[in-house]
């Protein structure tokens, strides 16, 4: 029994040596522990594989909205984007071009739509795609829809060449957080506005609310009292770090010539019930109608070709009767 013991003892010695024999190198053969998530070599070709764990550390260093790793051989650029894995970054695979399929298409797509808050703007149309033409000298023009509504979500111009964003547009709503702080500063501007404080006269006696313009990228705010009401543009120019009143209007009254363009409708309207006036026009191709003033609320309607006066009708909006009319 002791002999067979001893054996076994000698068995697990002899073995121990063995693991620590040395290395050709000078060091010491050890076996490996598993590679932990954090810990994985980079993948030929695809970039770097990154644990979830890795990817929320970098999202968390310095607020960044777009998290990325770059393999070692990138330095930046088009070739940084391709090889990387990141929270909410758009990869070329994702990219639907409509017009053109081409790989210098998409690539232009690609650094357009990675651009800043572009990305989560972007997971609010799952469905977007894209519509590129080509400028010329590696430069594409772009522009950004919603893929079932067609709705326009923006434009871009890309330098491939350098791979640069020339010019870019999308309109977006601000964030919760940053219109509220816009608002407040819009509002306080406001009330120390001597002209507006001059119209509105009693501000106890308004109500108002703020709302955000993101096709104008500017702050409206809309004062009602009863029937009367006031609209006070304001912009904050965020690189002087100031604001500036765009505009003071009454938000229901027409501009002059929105009010000329009303009454000409009108009266082009009228004139579609002048007695005959289809035996004129109805048999012609190529019409167009002209109208003039003539005197207060008469407007004087002419359907013409290029050469000759087919018919015409003197209006009076007033009374939308048809005053005289021949051809």
């Amino acid at each position: 029994m002791k002999q067979k013991l001893f054996i076994f003892i000698l068995f697990f010695v002899l073995l121990g040596s063995a693991c620590d024999q040395p290395s050709e190198d000078g060091g010491t053969a050890v076996s490996n522990p598993p590679l932990t998530n954090s810990e994985m070599v980079p993948n030929e070709g695809n970039g770097r594989m990154v644990s979830g764990a890795t990817m929320s550390e970098s999202m968390s260093d310095g607020g960044s909205q777009m998290s990325s790793v770059e393999s070692e051989e990138s330095s930046g650029g088009l070739l940084s984007i391709l090889e990387r894995t990141a929270v909410d970054s758009i990869t070329i695979g994702d990219i639907t071009v409509l017009n053109d399929d081409s790989r210098q298409a998409k690539e232009a797509v690609l650094i357009f739509a990675n651009h800043d808050t572009i990305p989560n703007f972007l997971a609010g149309y799952p469905n977007w795609v894209a519509e590129v033409w080509d400028e010329g000298e590696l430069v594409f023009g772009i522009n950004l829809l919603d893929g079932e509504t067609q709705e326009w979500l923006g434009w871009g111009q890309i330098d491939l060449s350098d791979e640069s964003i020339v010019d870019l547009y999308v309109p977006m709503d601000l964030p919760p957080e940053q219109f509220q702080a816009g608002r407040d500063r819009v509002e306080a501007f406001i009330f120390e506005d001597a002209e507006i404080l001059a119209r509105l006269g009693d501000v106890s006696l308004w109500g108002y609310d703020t709302y955000y313009n993101k096709w104008d990228s500017t702050f409206e705010t809309y004062f009602y009292k009863g029937i009367e009401e006031l609209l006070v543009v304001t912009v904050i120019d965020e690189q002087n770090d100031e604001l500036y009143i765009n505009a003071i209007k009454d938000p229901s009254a027409l501009t002059e010539a929105q009010t000329v363009n009303e009454a000409q409708d009108r009266a082009i309207t009228i004139a579609y019930d002048a007695e005959n006036v289809w035996d004129f026009i109805g048999e012609v191709d190529d019409w167009s109608t002209y109208v003039t003033p003539v005197e207060e609320n008469q407007w004087l309607v002419e359907f013409v070709t290029t050469d000759a006066r087919l018919f015409y009708a003197l209006v009076d909006l007033s009374s939308e009767q048809i005053i005289e009319s021949g051809s």
